[in-house]
């Protein structure tokens, strides 16, 4: 019976040569399966997991001698019912996630104090506005509940935007790498929110953070605080969350997490549909639509060479193409000239051959193809139905005084 390293996480192909190559010398077979149904049959060897989830140890045996949790937390663990009886290594992947959550908090507080959401609803109802009440991170007493990984590494990015202050609290009173303008133990923590304009939960889940933002201490931050959290969703009371907002006592949440999830017992979300109903009135629905694997586009065909294009057309929107594109190797001018050559009095190619030299400088060579193309253009009669030739005639001759 050999030693196994069982591997759950999901996406984690690039790292598993490199996880052989360390732990194949010691002995060890490296698994990776991340079907729940077929983890159990490897789990009985096991003697390292990495993953996820209250299931992910069913099957464990004594052999079982370390647990690497894939999160940051390990709530998942101690409330397994497969956890193991005998002692482990429990070890989390705290620091992995430290600057992707800190660059998230930091752009749901922009987005907060920028009025992002409201601006794009405007944009999303073509409305132009400029009157929103706007407001800056610069001179914002800023405070950080929770002084770990996620904690540090906002704190590095907000000192950027020149907040009035940084504070933080924690259990220790520490000031971890002096990134902190001052810090204070959780027991203070009322000290500090009535001068908060933005409090930011990074708080971990542990029987001493539930519901540690609860209504009192909602009630001590000032009107006008924002709340961001991207700890636990536990460390709010949801409920008194929902009615600080709604009476005023702060004016803005953005949430990452939840006290409690919806979830639903589907597999297909395309499936699922969320409806808002009033009175048995529905209000506003969304179902997800499956945008299934985009085409990709055809690669791109060389031009034919001038000479060997069949219509003026052709010749006219692959001289349009070259333009469009600004094409390194190949000119314009040659399928104008070549479309001119079989017919002088194209209008479409005389328009676009003069606007050419027109950009290049050209005012007077320009001025030709220009009424070329209008000769063309009044044939019939003197009032055409395109006018664009007379327009760019107008400006070959304003560019030369006339």
């Amino acid at each position: 019976m050999g030693k196994k390293i069982v591997i759950t996480k999901e996406n984690f192909e690039p790292y598993l040569d490199k996880v052989r190559e360390l732990a194949e010398p010691f002995g060890y077979e490296v698994v990776y399966e991340t079907e729940p149904l077929k983890v159990g049959k490897h789990l009985k060897d096991a003697e390292i997991v990495l993953g996820f989830g209250r299931k992910v140890l069913d099957g464990a045996t004594e052999n079982l001698k370390w647990v690497c949790s894939q999160a940051a937390g390990v709530d998942w663990f101690l409330k397994s019912p497969y956890r193991p009886k005998h002692d482990v290594i429990l070890t989390n992947c705290s620091g992995a996630f430290g600057v992707a959550v800190a660059e998230h908090a930091v752009m749901m507080l922009l987005e907060i104090l920028r009025k992002q959401p409201a601006y794009q609803k405007l944009v999303s109802e073509r409305v132009f506005r400029y009157d929103l009440d706007v407001r800056s991170i610069i001179d914002l007493p800023i405070t950080i509940l929770g002084t770990g990984d996620l904690g540090c590494e906002t704190a590095k990015r907000l000192r950027a935007f020149e907040p009035a202050s940084i504070t933080g609290v924690n259990v220790s009173g520490r000031n971890p790498d002096g990134l902190f303008d001052r810090v204070v133990t959780q027991d203070r923590v009322e000290e500090v929110l009535p001068e908060t304009g933005a409090l930011i939960m990074c708080l971990p889940g542990t029987p001493e953070t539930k519901g540690f933002i609860n209504a009192a201490r909602l009630s001590l931050l000032p009107g006008e605080a924002v709340l961001v959290n991207v700890g636990r969703g536990n460390a709010i009371v949801q409920t008194d969350l929902i009615k600080a907002l709604t009476d005023g006592t702060i004016s803005y949440a953005a949430l990452d997490v939840y006290e409690k999830e919806l979830t639903l017992p589907v597999s297909d979300i395309y499936k699922v549909k969320i409806s808002l109903l009033s009175n048995g009135k529905g209000l506003v629905s969304y179902q997800p639509k499956d945008q299934g694997i985009p085409k990709l586009a055809e690669p791109a065909k060389a031009a034919k060479e001038p000479s060997e294009i069949l219509t003026n057309e052709e010749l006219y929107l692959t001289g349009q193409h070259i333009e469009q594109y600004r094409h390194a190797t190949w000119p314009a001018d040659d399928y104008y000239l070549e479309g001119l050559k079989r017919d002088s009095g194209d209008t479409r190619i005389n328009n676009a051959y003069g606007l050419l030299l027109l950009r290049r400088g050209r005012f007077a060579l320009s001025e030709k193809y220009f009424r070329a193309a209008i000769d063309r253009l009044t044939l019939m009669h003197p009032s055409p139905f395109h006018s664009e030739a007379y327009y760019n005639l107008g400006l070959s001759l304003f560019y030369r005084g006339k």
